[in-house]
């Protein structure tokens, strides 16, 4: 019987949907490797600078699939398994035409084969905080090259997320996660207690030419991943377990400049907008840093909706309300009270829209 808390365990689940990518530079002759894995009806993903502008000589996967049965809740180990396979590409790769996006996705000729899948998490972008996942025991998968060895191996590494990033060059979130940075790692899951990828292994943050194992492993948010696969690919969320979906209408956050912290912690909001419509239950919720602009905001939703009861007592910097009003209505709220913020000076840092999330999660 499995504890289904372990990180040893995931990797036993996981080890089987990750191959190794074997590659040759079209210019430089040289050889390479990276990974990939397998999420769904064929479907890998890698970094794109795996692939871009090399030949795929040999994708594979190395580890044995154990197949399990669920008893009571819990997955029971069979003496029945599957051995690792070589893969043929059907399609692809393809490649995200967003230069901040290391991502590339390519579909494998499935039949016949039984593939375990990976499962990404489901936090945004606008989920994502300094906080998100921080301290977290993770586990990163891939095929760094082991100097003598005569065939690629998969490389187990226990890390933990030591930071929250932004970088320069993509307009998502990175990991910082504490397993040593290795070429061949790059296209690879890192993936949480829970068994979901967090993220992709994309780079080596390194500078001034060193080397690449003195740098910080930098793991690519999975929402970043997901949008690109869904570029190209059916892919729907539910069906492979990502729930973007959520109880709220709208949730908007937003910073105020003067105060001058975006430029210490980008992540850090000084404006909160949130609204439900549950049945049946409509409400709101405002968070303010200026008890002025907030009484200002309350009015607004007042005028708009038909408001049922307010509370806002919180030192004014918190206002709650529940509604008559639902749907379109609610929505046309928060965004009239996102504009008087940004006529007001506010900055916009994300917005979570749940009747056309995937575009703005982009």
């Amino acid at each position: 019987m499995f504890n289904e808390g372990s990180l040893k365990d995931k990797h036993i689940d996981s080890a089987g949907a990750i191959a190794f990518v074997s590659v040759v530079d079209e210019e430089t002759k040289d050889c390479g490797i990276g990974t990939a894995f397998h999420v769904g009806d064929g479907i890998f993903v890698t970094a794109k600078h795996v692939v871009q502008g090399k030949s795929i000589l040999e994708v594979a996967t190395t580890k044995r699939i154990i197949k399990k049965y669920e008893n009571d809740n819990h997955k029971v180990e069979t003496k029945d398994y599957i051995n690792p396979q070589r893969l043929k590409i059907i399609d692809g790769p393809r490649y995200s035409t967003d230069e901040s996006v290391d991502v590339a996705v390519f579909k494998v000729d499935t039949e016949g084969l039984l593939l375990p899948r990976l499962t990404f998490d489901s936090h945004t972008k606008h989920d994502i905080d300094d906080r998100s996942f921080l301290l977290d025991d993770v586990l990163t998968i891939g095929y760094p090259p082991i100097p003598f060895t005569i065939v690629p191996i998969q490389v187990a590494s226990v890390g933990q997320v030591n930071a929250v990033i932004d970088v320069w060059h993509s307009k998502h979130p990175h990991f910082v996660v504490s397993s040593m940075a290795r070429g061949g790692y790059s296209g690879g899951p890192t993936i949480c207690a829970n068994g979901k990828v967090i993220g992709i292994v994309t780079e080596s943050l390194v500078q001034n030419s060193n080397q690449t194992e003195s740098g910080f492993m930098s793991i690519l948010c999975a929402e970043a991943v997901i949008l690109e696969i869904k570029k190209h690919y059916d892919f729907d969320n539910e069906k492979y377990g990502v729930y973007w979906e959520f109880e709220q209408i709208v949730e908007i956050k937003l910073r105020n400049p003067a105060k001058d912290v975006g430029e210490l912690n980008p992540y850090i909001s000084d404006v909160e907008i949130h609204v439900c419509d549950i049945d049946p239950d409509a409400c709101g919720r405002i968070e303010c840093d200026d008890p002025k602009l907030l009484m200002d905001a309350v009015k607004l939703i007042e005028d708009i909706c038909s408001i049922e009861k307010l509370d806002g007592d919180y030192n004014e910097t918190v206002f709650e309300f529940y509604s008559y009003s639902y749907g379109d209505t609610l929505q046309s709220a928060a965004y009239a009270v996102k504009n008087l913020f940004i006529e007001n000076g506010y900055i916009e840092i994300s917005e979570k829209d749940n009747f056309c999330i995937e575009e703005h999660q982009i």
